[in-house]
């Protein structure tokens, strides 16, 4: 009877003993480093409830944090720990896989006797501050000398129109009409700039040279008109009234152009500003209509404004010889006499007529004799400039 209670009890505690040896070899399992072919994780502060991981891999992840215990299993919201002699299995929990953040770390690791390698903290890349981009100045002014011209020919009897421009700008050639002429950036500054020059006689008959109102519309319309012709897709944005002394008028403009590096490249409109001033000068021929229009950055208006004062300004007129008025038949006998009249019947010479005949119905505004009634104020005959 002895020997077997005696046998019991020894029984008894050798479960106990082997409870407790087994309880001691998974905690000091626990501890330590493991290491697997992606990388090291360690376990610290195991307490038999929870632990303090921490995760140091090859590609430079590093990640550390509690996980709960459970006898040889401990878990977080994304991994599972398990412990298998030896070897710590670790997966990711079903709420992440597929997620790369986690899938990194999963995998069977083996306990080492090495410690556990500092990741080394990155070096802060120095904040380099951007070099700005060299701002290019537009080199075109309003205080460019005017060194080069230009000349539109005009019909037989007109004269032609001379414009003067800067070397900051070229002509665009060949001209596509003789009507009118263009210039563009001669510097490299403002490739989109553009500006035209035109000009010609106007029917002085569409407006009331005693009224500025009157002369206003008239220069306004013929603006609007130009600026349709040469920019259909343009808006018209403003408007100044008449300049009473140089008989002026300037009209504001927007464009947009589209403008796509590749197909694939989402279009960007560019709006573009445009002024057009017009001029109403008197030369041989009649009263002439000189115009400039500037298409150009929004910022660079006024100064294209101030350029095209002082090209329309500094227009000069080419007059050319007048023909001679056909002599009526009969009643020459030829020679130089056929163009000064001494009052003879027959003749029709307008230009050097002293028998009254011929002036009677020459009159107009722009031939007053020195009345002063007109704009113009003509102090010489008809024809006189």
């Amino acid at each position: 009877m002895k020997r077997k209670l005696l046998c019991g009890i020894l029984a008894v505690m050798l479960v106990f003993a082997l409870s407790a040896c087994a309880a001691s070899v998974d905690e000091e399992l626990w501890f330590g480093v493991h290491k697997n072919e992606n990388g090291y994780v360690s376990i610290d502060n195991y307490d038999g409830e929870t632990l303090i991981y921490t995760f140091v891999m090859n590609d430079g992840t590093y990640l550390v944090g509690p996980a709960n215990v459970n006898g040889n299993s401990a878990w977080t919201d994304e991994l599972l720990f398990t412990m298998d002699g030896s070897e710590l299995t670790i997966a990711v929990d079903a709420s992440e896989v597929g997620n790369p953040d986690y899938e990194i770390f999963a995998g069977v690791y083996s306990w080492v006797d090495e410690e556990l390698p500092i990741p080394e903290d990155p070096v802060p890349e120095e904040e380099v501050e951007p070099i700005p981009e060299p701002t290019v100045l537009p080199l075109i002014s309003a205080e460019d000398p005017l060194e080069q011209s230009l000349v539109l020919p005009r019909e037989e009897g007109v004269a032609d129109v001379q414009f003067f421009y800067p070397s900051t700008m070229v002509e665009i050639t060949p001209r596509e009409d003789e009507l009118y002429a263009r210039l563009q950036d001669n510097t490299g500054t403002e490739p989109d700039m553009e500006l035209t020059v035109l000009g010609g006689l106007t029917d002085t008959s569409q407006f009331d040279a005693a009224d500025m109102t009157s002369m206003q519309a008239f220069i306004a319309s013929a603006n609007q008109e130009a600026i349709g012709y040469f920019y259909p897709d343009s808006t018209i944005s403003g408007e100044s009234a008449i300049d009473e002394v140089d008989f002026s008028l300037v009209t504001y403009f927007t464009i947009t152009n589209t403008a796509s590096d590749t197909q694939e490249t989402e279009s960007e409109e560019i709006a573009y500003m445009g002024v057009c001033k017009s001029m109403l000068r008197e030369a041989q021929g009649g009263i002439f209509m000189v115009t400039g229009i500037a298409v150009c950055r929004e910022d660079r208006v006024s100064e294209y404004e101030m350029i095209l004062t002082n090209m329309l300004t500094g227009v000069q007129f080419l007059s050319k010889e007048e023909p001679a008025p056909e002599p009526v038949q009969g009643s020459s006998s030829g020679g130089q006499e056929d163009w000064s009249d001494p009052g003879d019947e027959g003749y029709e010479d307008y230009w050097s007529d002293s028998d009254g005949y011929g002036y009677e119905d020459d009159y107009d505004v722009w031939s007053d004799p020195g009345d002063g009634d007109d704009a113009w104020s003509d102090p010489g005959d008809y024809g006189d400039w």
